[in-house]
């Protein structure tokens, strides 16, 4: 199982048990956003964003790398917090 596939189970059952009394539940989607070189055609960075779609909104957001965080990574609890109040 790769990380992306193991990062989206997680996010599933987060969400499963955070808005399972949610009368319009969100949908988080893991994914993978490659830059490309112009001239070469080669991946020269790659993000891993976090998507929610609820209430006809989508916002994603980088979850890693995130460089301007100096004490570590939030947790995806709260990512998923952050996205889904974000379509509020």
């Amino acid at each position: 199982m790769d990380i992306i596939s193991i990062l989206q189970k997680e996010v599933d059952n987060i969400a499963k048990e955070k808005y399972k009394n949610d009368s319009c539940k969100p949908t988080f989607i893991v994914s993978v956003y490659q830059e490309y070189n112009d001239i070469t055609g080669k991946i020269n960075n790659h993000k891993i964003l976090l998507t929610v779609v609820h209430n006809g909104i989508s916002h994603s957001r980088v979850i890693f790398p995130v460089l301007s965080n100096n004490f570590g990574y939030e947790s995806l609890e709260k990512e998923i917090e952050w996205l889904y109040n974000s379509t509020m």
